[in-house]
């Protein structure tokens, strides 16, 4: 199954030198697509945030790297994203990057299968806090047909209040349709109708499965927004 996820970890301390600390915030829905292609290029948006009591006011380094193929806690470094101005950032701000992965396969970079992506950020003049941790599945497709019945699958509205939408051309080409929470835990099954009512799930990020009429399965990640109500 595939499944996209999150979590916040400690990468480093590094004492009392530096006046404050930086990391990956989790404010807003991360998003990232969940399975790619190799070869292909994808982008994301991360937010960095000032975990410490002190104004944060420097350039920074976003860093991502992949854990290694034969020592898995090693990273290895893929992409270095130099933001080239200072950043400021008073006590429990947080900024926002928009990142580019080129996932072109290759010997310490990102390979087929399932790729473990961390990203956290450097600065000179502060601790680095956290960091954000994510899985990608990078296939390598052997044709372009897979791609294209990718593309032609849509969810919508995105995010989604009370009812969500799956559509593709061909609408009997969909057999089934699956939504799963960020945890794999099954939220609805069966469900083979082209609006779903969403209304009673709690706000929050979900998987949705949709298996086609030849079994082929594609993952696509939506958001159940907050009504104005707060439910």
């Amino acid at each position: 199954m595939k499944r996209i996820f999150f979590i916040a970890i400690m990468l480093l301390s590094l004492g009392s030198m530096a006046q404050t600390g930086i990391g990956i915030s989790s404010f807003g829905f991360f998003s990232a697509n969940d399975t790619v292609a190799g070869g292909s290029m994808d982008t994301y948006d991360v937010w960095v945030k000032n975990y410490g009591p002190g104004v944060f006011s420097d350039v920074m380094t976003i860093v991502t790297a992949v854990q290694d193929t034969t020592a898995p806690s090693m990273l290895d470094t893929v992409d270095n994203h130099y933001t080239g101005t200072v950043t400021t950032l008073n006590p429990g701000d947080s900024a926002l990057f928009t990142l580019t992965a080129d996932y072109t396969t290759s010997t310490g970079g990102y390979r087929y299968g399932i790729d473990v992506i961390v990203i956290w950020p450097v600065a000179a003049s502060a601790n680095t806090v956290d960091s954000l941790e994510f899985t990608v599945f990078i296939e390598n497709h052997t044709g372009i047909s897979e791609l294209d019945a990718r593309e032609l699958i849509k969810a919508y509205p995105n995010p989604a209040l009370s009812t969500l939408s799956i559509s593709h051309p061909d609408v009997n080409a969909i057999r089934s349709i699956t939504i799963y929470d960020l945890s794999g835990r099954l939220i609805l099954a069966n469900r083979d109708e082209s609006a779903i009512n969403i209304e009673a799930l709690p706000a929050g990020t979900y998987q949705v499965e949709v298996i086609m009429s030849d079994n082929k399965r594609y993952m696509i990640k939506v958001v159940k927004g907050k009504s104005q109500l707060g439910k």
